[in-house]
């Protein structure tokens, strides 16, 4: 007991991998205090307790170095798409995480228009009004299955019957939920077709099922 106790104590935490928050930051997250114990500390709840408390922290890992250090290696999240909101925009991640309210989506490299979340909380995961099978959901997911969401940089769920996203110099009209996956497809045969031919600008509508190019 006197070993555990006077041995192994908490002299010096570093912190690696931070940009968005300062060591200080960090470690007042952690909890982590000098003269606390290396063995005893449970690195589980230190991971929660940070993760809860710094929104844009991602993935912790903490390790022990004996005899009296700690250190702390994070990754923090990096914005990928806005939804507008009254009158700002939530950041999110690719998970839908709610990172951040402001009233620039600069940030983020796609800006999502006419979505209505229900309560957006701070750290959670967005849900739209119409629950998890939203058409924002769907198109998303689809857009990232495809391939084609890092180079979106604007959708538009505004009205229910025609989901409109703009890639690149490309304005696609999609139609109704339900079937995205086959429509993006045709849509990616269409785009690379016209890149091949030298056009790079274009509206696509598969709405139908069908592509039209306008």
């Amino acid at each position: 007991i006197f070993t555990v106790s006077v041995f192994f104590t908490v002299d010096t935490v570093e912190v690696h991998g931070n940009t968005r928050y300062t060591q200080d930051e960090i470690i007042s997250a952690s909890g982590i205090k000098q003269g606390d114990n290396l063995l005893l500390m449970d690195k589980f709840s230190v991971t929660d307790r940070m993760l809860e408390k710094l929104i844009w922290l991602e993935n912790i890992e903490i390790r022990r170095i004996f005899p009296d250090r700690i250190r702390i290696t994070v990754s923090e999240c990096s914005p990928r798409f806005a939804v507008e909101y009254d009158d700002g925009f939530w950041i999110c991640d690719s998970s839908g995480r709610l990172l951040e309210y402001t009233p620039d989506p600069a940030a983020a490299p796609t800006v999502i228009y006419g979505a209505e979340l229900v309560k957006p909380e701070l750290g959670k995961v967005y849900v739209a009004s119409d629950g998890p099978s939203a058409p924002l959901s769907e198109i998303l997911d689809e857009l990232e299955a495809c391939g084609l969401l890092e180079r979106v940089n604007k959708i538009s769920v505004v009205k229910i019957y025609d989901t409109v996203f703009e890639l690149d110099s490309f304005r696609v009209s999609m139609g109704r939920s339900g079937d995205f996956g086959d429509k993006l497809r045709l849509v990616t045969m269409v785009i690379a077709d016209l890149e091949a031919k030298g056009r790079f600008d274009a509206h696509i509508d598969v709405s139908s099922g069908e592509a039209v190019v306008n």
